[in-house]
């Protein structure tokens, strides 16, 4: 993962985590362009059963995400349609908010020695996992047995990702994910990534809320 460089500098190491755990969530909370330079191996009939169900989701008026890290706990609203998110992180060391709408980023916690009010802040560019078209490299496919999530019946899906070069992921850098998508709604349900310190789940809920998101001002001087 890359890290987080705000453009007010703050060296708290536990901000630093938490701000790596934000860019892990929004890699998979925001839609980005399709991209041609996919290819797809294995099972292409999952692939297209996968795309579908993202481009599903993206199309929904709004919805939640939560996961638990070792930093912490985490909620994200997304309205996909203007390209909105707000996630709320709370941890031992204090609470973090992130919020991004056109592109456009802000920050602010509660942790000892940061700064107060809403900050302004620029978060790299990272894979959006959340629309699989936008990927540019190899994507090796398979499907796993079904299986059920509070007793609902989920399709699941195996497939790695391999970035190509000057792809948004570098050079071959697998992502190994997991998904399960709802067999009644079509809609993901759960994503498992196999990150390097061992594997992070999201849970997706609250389908078509109607998330509103607004851009706050950013603090004085930052």
């Amino acid at each position: 993962m890359m890290p987080i460089r705000p453009m007010l500098p703050i060296r708290t190491r536990p901000l630093a985590a938490i701000l790596t755990a934000v860019a892990l969530c929004l890699v998979t909370g925001l839609a980005a362009p399709a991209s041609a330079d996919l290819t797809v191996k294995g099972d292409a009939a999952a692939w297209r059963e996968v795309v579908a169900a993202y481009g599903k989701l993206n199309g929904l008026a709004g919805y939640r995400m939560k996961t638990t890290m070792p930093q912490g706990s985490m909620v994200m609203e997304v309205a996909p349609g203007s390209g909105a998110m707000h996630s709320t992180m709370q941890s031992q060391n204090g609470d973090a908010e992130v919020i991004v709408v056109g592109g456009q980023s802000r920050m602010r916690t509660t942790m000892s020695g940061a700064p107060s009010g809403w900050r302004c802040v620029n978060l790299p560019q990272m894979p959006r996992l959340s629309d699989p078209t936008a990927f540019q490299g190899t994507v090796d496919i398979a499907r796993a047995p079904d299986a059920a999530i509070d007793g609902q019946p989920m399709r699941v899906y195996l497939y790695t990702m391999q970035g190509g070069a000057g792809g948004p992921m570098g050079g071959a850098v697998g992502v190994k994910t997991t998904l399960y998508v709802g067999s009644d709604n079509g809609l993901p349900r759960r994503v498992v990534l196999a990150m390097p310190r061992g594997d992070q789940a999201l849970d997706y809920y609250d389908y078509g809320a109607p998330i509103q998101i607004t851009l706050p001002p950013c603090a004085p001087g930052s």
